[in-house]
């Protein structure tokens, strides 16, 4: 029997694929893009002539990376088809870490350089050694399961602090549902040394992506409420002052971003804020001004910061895996 052509791309969604030579790069790519009167800022960041290069397609909905040196590269999820990824961005070159993967969304590499994973569908935030062994790290907040955890950020302290919005609960593809236990949707710092753990903000709408500044003294995290049509506000990146006791003070708009929501992002060594967008990766000063944009053909739902010097954009866009070479380097790169 002849199948379709969209039984053949569902079945690609299924289980990805990296890219030949011949395809990598043939998209209708855009140019990055400075904003006005900020051409040389950019310039300084994102060269001229950069391109973006198509490492890997056909997943179902790719999101999380990190560098991940220890497991051979950046690692990321495909959400909705429960598994982990580890790609080499030299090659494009993909292999599967993980699955089931409790339905796997952000990831972060501690100071120990095993992978931290937030897991809808698990609940959970886990812990994948560099033998690939995986354990739970923690799953409640007094005595009530977590509604699906989504990204995170390790500080140098060692302490954890992961977000835990409700879309695994709302959409069974990306966590199989579930009751919600807990009042709402907060930020939490995980304490692995000691087990505690303190919901240090309780105000950011459907809290998402989350990263620190260079110096650790701010804490970035984006309200995505807007993805569950709950008004137009929820398309934020809020700041926070971070005390030397770990509380939060000082809530704060850094910026607002538009088309999409600010799902996921990454912070250079000079403070400078990549976040994803509906139209691609916009560029943020830190001071909240926007330097200018990177096109992405698909929603952008996630990036980090890798490679060899650190230099290394990976993007996650819906479906397909992309990278681009920067002037700049991850803030926080193991």
């Amino acid at each position: 029997m002849e199948l379709s052509r969209r039984a053949v791309m569902a079945g690609l969604a299924a289980v990805g694929c990296p890219l030949t030579p011949s395809q990598a790069g043939q998209d209708g790519l855009a140019p990055p893009k400075p904003a006005a009167g900020r051409v040389e800022r950019f310039d300084a960041l994102v060269p001229r002539g950069a391109r973006l290069r198509r490492l890997a397609g056909g997943y179902a909905w790719c999101e999380g990376p990190v560098w991940a040196p220890a497991f051979g590269g950046f690692v990321f999820s495909d959400v909705k088809a429960n598994r982990e990824h580890v790609i080499d961005p030299a090659t494009g070159t993909v292999r599967t870490l993980r699955e089931p993967s409790g339905f796997a969304n952000g990831h972060a590499v501690d100071r120990a350089g095993r992978l931290v994973v937030c897991e809808h569908g698990g609940r959970r935030v886990s812990l994948t050694g560099k033998d690939g062994v995986n354990r739970m790290l923690v799953e409640s907040y007094q005595g009530r399961r977590f509604n699906s955890p989504n990204d995170v950020a390790v500080k140098s302290d060692g302490t954890i602090w992961f977000t835990d919005p409700v879309f695994g609960l709302k959409s069974p593809a990306e966590g199989g549902g579930g009751r919600m236990e807990l009042p709402g949707a907060f930020v939490y710092r995980f304490d692995p040394a000691t087990g505690g753990i303190d919901a240090v903000a309780k105000e950011a709408g459907q809290p998402n992506g989350i990263a620190f500044s260079p110096d650790e003294s701010v804490l970035y995290v984006s309200d995505t409420a807007r993805s569950l049509e709950q008004g137009s506000n929820g398309h934020a990146i809020l700041a926070y002052d971070v005390g030397a006791d770990g509380k939060l003070s000082g809530r704060r708009v850094f910026a607002e971003i538009d088309p999409g929501v600010p799902d996921g992002f990454a912070l250079d060594v000079k403070g400078n804020l990549f976040t994803s967008a509906g139209d691609g990766v916009h560029i943020l000063s830190p001071e909240g001004e926007e330097l200018g944009r990177i096109p992405t053909p698909r929603t952008a739902a996630n990036l980090a910061f890798g490679g060899v010097h650190g230099s290394t954009l990976l993007i996650c866009a819906m479906d397909t895996v992309y990278s681009m070479e920067l002037a700049t380097r991850g803030a926080a790169i193991i």
